[in-house]
């Protein structure tokens, strides 16, 4: 029954539709769970812990870039082999992939066992706590070293346009993290170090479903060493190292904030601008996950040499996520100070609200452009785009030291540097550049950033009109302000953003989840 459900048909319609469907889902579970667990650390543990949480996933961030040029492109070119029916290309690149990746988790078990070693001389950790932080990181980073190993498991799904497995998978290690987090807390004395436990163990269930998914979808396929290429390699290695590229690039945006919070300003500091930075993680999530989706269909039709249907993809896909990821966007910046003063109560609701507002801002405006980022992989042209990429890293980083150095800004330099630098770049590089590789004049995809702006437009204009009338000063307040804004502002930005053809294809997704 469970192969059956792993490899049920679908059209391609009822499979965006699921993939969304589940993606959405597994997303809000991960985020409710963060919502709920985030202030209790914050109450009992200090804001400091939950910045070092935050800030240890950055350091995994930090030294996965290997893997990422090994791997960021693997999905890529083993779909372009399987849909032309390259069946030794296939293995070659599968078995290539998995006996690197070996080697690679091998390599990094390594670097962390120095880096937790060495932990208290490369952070400013208060001495109550050096202890629990430190288990804390070396529980991450193995599960960090797991999750190497086993990284070409999981292309199965997005080969397959059956994304939603992986969030299937995602969510059941999520639920089963916030339970055995919900135990440790409820019976142990309260430790930072419990998020690692309940992320390692939760991590391997979810490594056990992804070897379940891969052996259901392609069983016949098998690691095998007479398979290994380093041509093969090389190849992936070629394309994917500008993604590492790209990588150090978006760190140095919006990766080292953090850090340099940490360094350049205070512990205290780091775990406020951590805490701020949970909803807008919360809609940059919701819009990759969204945008996701779409990627493998762009990828078939590129390899099937229909760009037609390409490009009528990406302004679609623009619209869908436009309309949906602008409702928390701009429910947060017209009810921000509510939710914080109820969700951090010890916390400065006002700092918080400000600093989140800054950080989302360039959503207004970017919202659904996010697919145009797939492009550059689907068309192997990622040089140029990580090129930019660091050359905007640099620059946001060294805004952000001139601001610290010449202002009283403090945390709020380092929170908008990172926005001014990503508007330019978008603006004047990612727009362009993604039509240019399609073959299409440079000013082709500028209108793809009207639907984001319409939407925030839309949505915070109705969102200051209700709250004229209502204001919340509890939780049921707030979910029923929820409620009636998302109803009233889905029907208002859907009519506005989307045209007939558009609200029928819509419709269309809809219906194909109950009818095959």
């Amino acid at each position: 029954m469970f192969d059956r459900f792993i490899n049920l048909e679908m059209s391609r319609s009822r499979q965006t539709v699921v993939n969304i469907a589940a993606g959405i889902l597994n997303m809000l579970v991960g985020t409710a769970i963060s919502f709920v667990l985030s202030p209790y650390i914050v109450k009992t543990l200090g804001v400091e812990a939950n910045g070092f949480v935050s800030l240890a996933q950055n350091f995994i961030n930090y030294i996965s870039l290997a893997a990422t040029a090994l791997n960021s492109m693997g999905s890529r070119f083993l779909m372009m082999a399987y849909y032309n029916d390259d069946h030794d290309r296939f293995r070659r690149y599968y078995s290539s992939l998995f006996f690197a990746n070996l080697l690679l988790a091998l390599v990094f078990g390594v670097l962390s066992a120095i880096c937790v070693w060495k932990l208290e001389v490369l952070l400013q950790i208060p001495a109550q706590i050096l202890g629990d932080v430190k288990l804390l990181f070396a529980l991450l980073f193995g599960n960090f070293v797991i999750s190497t190993m086993i990284t070409v498991w999981t292309t199965a799904p997005f080969i397959k346009n059956r994304l939603y497995l992986n969030s299937i998978t995602t969510a059941t290690s999520s639920v089963i993290r916030a339970a055995l987090l919900l135990g440790l807390f409820l019976c142990l004395e309260p430790s930072v170090c419990f998020l690692g436990i309940g992320t390692l163990v939760s991590g391997c269930v979810g490594y056990g479903l992804q070897f379940i998914y891969k052996r259901s979808l392609f069983p016949k396929l098998r690691a095998r060493w007479k398979d290994f290429s380093w041509s093969a390699i090389w190849e992936l290695l070629s394309s994917g190292i500008w993604n590492t590229i790209s990588n150090i690039g978006h760190m140095l945006t919006t990766g080292v904030d953090l850090l340099v919070s940490n360094l350049f300003v205070s512990a205290n500091a780091m775990g406020v601008l951590s805490v701020a930075h949970t909803m807008p993680a919360f809609i940059n999530t919701l819009n990759e996950t969204i945008a996701n989706v779409f990627t493998p269909s762009l990828i078939m039709d590129y390899a099937q040499d229909k760009k037609e249907n390409l490009v009528k993809t990406i302004h679609q896909s623009s619209k869908i996520i436009s309309v949906i990821c602008s409702l928390p966007l701009g429910f947060l910046l017209v009810y921000g100070r509510e939710f914080y003063s109820l969700w951090q109560p010890t916390q400065n609701e006002q700092l918080l609200y400000e600093l989140s507002a800054i950080i989302i801002f360039g959503r207004v405006f970017f919202t659904g452009m996010q697919p145009l980022f797939s492009v550059f992989t689907v068309v192997n042209k990622v040089k140029e785009h990580s090129i930019i990429m660091v050359i905007n890293g640099v620059a946001s980083v060294g805004l952000m030291y001139i601001l610290l150095s010449c202002t009283d800004l403090g945390v709020y330099a380092i929170a908008g540097a990172s926005v001014v630098c990503c508007f330019l770049k978008n603006v004047l590089f990612v727009v362009p550049f993604s039509a240019k590789y399609l073959g299409l004049k440079p000013t082709s995809f500028y209108r793809v950033l009207t639907p984001s702006v319409a939407c925030c437009v839309i949505l915070t204009g109705w969102g200051f009109l209700m709250k004229l009338f209502l204001k919340p000063t509890g939780w049921l307040g707030l979910i029923a302000a929820g409620v009636i804004f998302v109803a009233v502002g889905v029907c208002l930005t859907g009519c506005v953003v989307m045209n007939k053809e558009e609200r029928r294809y819509l419709t269309s997704l809809i219906k194909s989840k109950f009818h095959r």
